[in-house]
């Protein structure tokens, strides 16, 4: 199933990139600087960078004083890595590691004393092959950059203590659409960390997580409604090659998505749940063994979810539709709306502030993508932010120390950094 697009990067990546020296400036020199202050004492040190985009930024371009993409960085990356390993890893390769590759080839990064590109990416990973081990092994200290594939959803194919510092740059939120998902990623960092080694994370200054705590309180009114199990099958990442399932037992509340294998087959009678890659949630039988809602009781459903707030709960045919994140009930526009409208306001005064009758052109894209990806998060179905409260917990859960958060004054991005102790 091909993958959907509805965040701003991939359909507006010239604009993207152009807009990073004024929407992410100082998040993106706080993030060098720390890299660079780690790197730099370690001999051949080996970074991992996970979600480089196509751009590459802030490696690949230098920014100028003007908030705009100067040229190569590859000076500043060649000092802070000496003769060390950069690992770019991505989930795509069309329009993603390769064209990382592209931009760091076009910028001189490849060029004589600068970085070498040994193994290109498709010797590896690519076909479903086991990383080899060699994969990080150096011995000729020459300076590489190295591309792999990697999907954070799936375990990092790295070995355990073989890493000196991870950069997660807005990228981690993509790949946590739950708690417990966001605390598997941190303990596959830890995992892959030296002992010191350093993580920096990227994250923007907002909480979506809500959609996990909207799941839940479906799922718990369903099975109290029906009075029957309800097994929720959530579609919205399927494009991406992921999708979740709960299964939710009457009369038990949960304070977590009680996630579930893909495998799992439900014993008894259940209500099937399905969440669109649009973010409707439709609620309808699809095997003999399932509650069916025939005779009137879709009709019958609706009207209770309407008693308990659901506002757009409807009936067509034998199935009952509602969204995810409805924008009449009060709580899911306290919960959801408001801080997706502040967090993308806070973004486009920044884009608008910065380039207004300098680069009126540049306005109008990058504005068009913000709109774009405003209401795909709207709905529920993009940039899955966890809170700085949650972040920094999970951090210290999994076992990171001198947790440390940095916020800028005018930017809606921030940077954590932790450590691994030694």
């Amino acid at each position: 199933m091909a993958e959907k697009i509805r965040d701003i990067e991939p359909l507006f990546r010239d604009a993207y990139a152009r807009s990073a020296p004024r929407v992410l400036g100082d998040q993106h020199r706080f993030l060098l600087k720390t890299l660079e202050a780690h790197l730099i004492t370690k001999e051949n040190p080996t970074l991992a960078v996970f979600g480089p985009g196509g751009k590459v930024l802030p490696y690949s371009c230098t920014y100028t004083e003007n908030g705009e993409l100067g040229g190569s960085n590859r000076v500043q990356i060649r000092q802070m890595m000496g003769n060390g390993l950069i690992l770019l890893l991505d989930y795509v390769v069309r329009n993603g590691l390769d064209e990382s590759k592209k931009t760091l080839k076009g910028l001189g990064f490849f060029d004589e004393g600068y970085f070498q590109d040994k193994y290109g990416f498709f010797k590896h990973d690519f076909m479903g092959w086991e990383l080899a081990p060699w994969f990080l092994e150096k011995s000729d200290g020459v300076p590489e950059i190295r591309f792999m594939k990697q999907n954070l959803r799936d375990k990092v194919d790295l070995s355990d203590d073989s890493i000196d510092a991870i950069d997660a740059n807005i990228s981690v939120h993509h790949a946590s659409l739950t708690r417990a998902e966001l605390e598997r990623v941190y303990s596959d960092f830890y995992r892959v960390l030296k002992a010191g080694g350093l993580l920096h994370l990227g994250e923007g200054n907002t909480d979506m997580n809500y959609n996990e705590d909207k799941i839940i309180r479906i799922g718990q009114d369903l099975t109290s409604i029906l009075g029957a199990p309800v097994f929720v099958s959530d579609e919205r990442e399927k494009g991406n090659g992921y999708e979740i399932h709960a299964f939710f037992e009457p009369n038990k509340t949960y304070d977590n998505l009680p996630v579930v294998a893909d495998d799992f087959q439900p014993a008894d009678r259940y209500t099937s749940v399905r969440i669109t890659e649009d973010g409707l949630v439709v609620v309808k039988a699809t095997a003999p063994n399932q509650v069916m809602l025939v005779n009137g009781k879709a009709q019958e459903v609706a009207d209770l979810l309407h008693k308990k707030g659901y506002a757009q709960a409807f009936v067509f045919s034998d199935s009952v539709t509602l969204p995810l994140i409805d924008p009449e009930m009060q709580e899911d526009v306290e919960s959801q709306i408001v801080p997706v409208d502040r967090y993308y306001d806070a973004i486009k005064q920044r884009v608008v502030r910065g380039y207004t009758s300098i680069d009126d052109q540049l306005v109008a894209q990058i504005s068009a993508g913000i709109e774009f990806e405003r209401g795909n998060a709207r709905r529920g179905t993009v940039e899955y932010y966890m809170g700085e409260k949650t972040i920094v917990d999970t951090l210290r859960k999994v076992g990171f120390t001198n947790i440390q958060v940095t916020h800028h004054e005018t930017e809606p991005f921030y940077n954590i950094t932790a450590k691994k102790p030694r």
